[in-house]
């Protein structure tokens, strides 16, 4: 389950929702309550670590933001929490981003900012306009994900996404952004915000997902909830029927 900050406090019929839901599908819950109290992550946001397959996870969160914030896991430092993200996603790379968007609530997360297409292939969102007030931030997340590596070693392509400008409601800039799409089996569906940037962000991830119909969703009105497709879905992955156990 995800909570933004501290004002988000989950009900106990809310916490009963992830094991009703484990026991529908036949799994098993790790972590949480099964965790040694000094490992025990108080929040790991649902929205906040990008993983690709078991071995390589990115973080859309300095160590000031999101997982470091005092809001979440005041007990735990950069490398605790590097060591608990190993143990129980199995991941063996790690990379940290830095600044989220303004307008993002949620001290930063990923889904905002930068998105995996494929094994080698990262999706980031970029400003060009030197004025806008998210362009030095996501600049460096940009120079951030050229210069890291992978868990072989190798360089990613990183593949700038643009921006749809600020996008305001009554007086506040929202958390508008194009990498805020879902992935599913047969489809990519995509947050469009009726702006000229539209059409090119869907060229670009049309290019990126060729075994996928790229679909644009107008989400004018689901940014106003400071979120977008990604923020309002779940992915349910095939289960591995082999490889990574967690401790």
């Amino acid at each position: 389950m995800s909570g933004f900050a501290t004002t988000v406090r989950l009900s106990s019929r809310e916490k009963g929702i992830k094991r009703a839901l484990l026991s529908m599908i036949g799994y098993s819950m790790v972590g949480g309550e099964s965790m040694s109290p000094t490992f025990r992550m108080t929040q790991l946001p649902g929205r906040s670590p990008g993983v690709l397959g078991c071995r390589f996870l990115m973080l859309g969160s300095t160590t000031e933001q999101c997982l470091l914030n005092p809001n979440r896991n005041p007990h735990l430092g950069r490398s605790e929490i590097e060591q608990i993200l190993r143990n129980y996603l199995g991941v063996e790379q790690i990379i940290w981003l830095g600044e989220g968007i303004v307008g993002d609530d949620t001290d930063g997360h990923i889904d905002d900012i930068a998105r995996f297409v494929n094994p080698e292939t990262v999706v980031c969102i970029l400003e060009q306009d030197s004025k806008d007030e998210n362009y030095v931030a996501l600049r460096k997340n940009f120079e951030r994900l050229t210069a890291a590596r992978d868990q072989d070693g190798k360089k990613l392509f990183v593949v700038p996404l643009p921006c749809p400008g600020p996008f305001v409601h009554q007086g506040s800039r929202l958390p508008a952004s194009y990498a805020n799409f879902y992935i599913a089996n047969q489809v990519v569906l995509v947050p469009t915000f009726d702006h000229p940037n539209d059409r090119a962000a869907l060229g670009i991830l049309g290019e990126l997902f060729p075994d996928r119909k790229v679909v644009g969703v107008p989400s004018a009105s689901v940014v106003i909830g400071l979120g977008a497709i990604h923020c309002v879905t779940q992915q349910q992955p095939r289960p591995l029927t082999t490889g990574f156990t967690p401790p």
